[in-house]
């Protein structure tokens, strides 16, 4: 969405209120799920639902510029949500030659990995990297296995960012619920790298223990159901 967007409370002006019961209303109680967790599903509603529900898709269009409402302003809120992801990214899937290529080492395709936790990562390519580019967008997706760490990589071919560009992403949302996520589930044994290299494009990086199925019933541990 256009800079100008912007989330208030509700007690202050605004154009668009966007809590229940609107049409851009979170349906994950606060009170019900914990703000992390409800900030969570929400993401995964909203971005299943702009991709499949054209109504929904031209709704969130028309916020652009606009100064949006929620009783859960200044703390996070699904507007935020709304207000980082709904334009660029529906903009880019709709309308741009966008090509992924995945490259998986044979050594990595039984490891273990937190459920969604590239999500982020490729949104924040398409928004911040291939949503400015003219053409031939490419994202690429990785994962090998380096001793007993698992390394992911996600990169793009847009246009780069500033040092300020990559400060803005790193105190965005879902790189913060991401970060959370890995330091939750492995506390100092995980890193989330982020790259802007000089010649232009944006690289993630997420390591982790490499951990399969097999490797955690042998020594007699429940699978995490986060993964």
């Amino acid at each position: 969405m256009e800079s100008s967007v912007k989330v208030v409370h509700k007690k202050d002006a605004y154009d668009v209120y966007i809590g229940r019961p609107s049409i851009f209303g979170n349906p994950f109680p606060v009170e019900h799920y914990g703000r992390s967790e409800c900030l969570k599903k929400f993401r995964d509603y909203f971005f299943q639902r702009i991709r499949t529900d054209p109504k929904f898709k031209k709704a969130i269009e028309t916020l652009r510029g606009k100064t949006l409402a929620c009783y859960c302003s200044p703390q996070a809120c699904h507007g935020d949500i709304i207000e980082e992801d709904s334009y660029e990214i529906a903009t880019a899937l709709a309308a741009r030659d966008l090509k992924v290529e995945f490259n998986i080492d044979q050594g990595a395709l039984e490891a273990l990995v937190p459920n969604m936790i590239l999500q982020p990562l490729v949104e924040n390519a398409i928004r911040h990297g291939i949503a400015n580019k003219v053409a031939n967008g490419k994202i690429g997706i990785s994962a090998k296995r380096r001793g007993s760490d698992l390394l992911l990589k996600v990169s793009d071919n847009g246009m780069g960012l500033s040092p300020s560009g990559v400060l803005t992403i790193k105190q965005g949302v879902g790189l913060t619920s991401t970060k959370g996520r890995l330091e939750r589930l492995y506390g100092s044994g995980q890193a989330l790298q982020l790259e802007a290299p000089e010649t232009g494009g944006f690289v993630a990086r997420i390591v982790v223990p490499f951990t399969t199925a097999k490797m955690r019933s042998s020594i007699g541990k429940d699978e995490n159901p986060d993964r």
